[in-house]
């Protein structure tokens, strides 16, 4: 029985990295929409 990574081709390993990468970009823009919307929560708040 050989491993799965033993299978594994060039194209393979290329859409693996494309598809963290793709995650990393999402996890960033929800990152900076949730920052953006409590700052901006926050500044709303505070004007009487």
């Amino acid at each position: 029985m050989s491993s799965f990574m033993s299978n594994l081709t060039l194209h393979d390993l290329t859409m693996i990295v494309a598809g963290v990468g793709v995650f990393g970009v999402l996890l960033i823009v929800v990152g900076v929409l949730g920052v953006r919307r409590s700052r901006a929560a926050r500044r709303g708040s505070i004007t009487p």
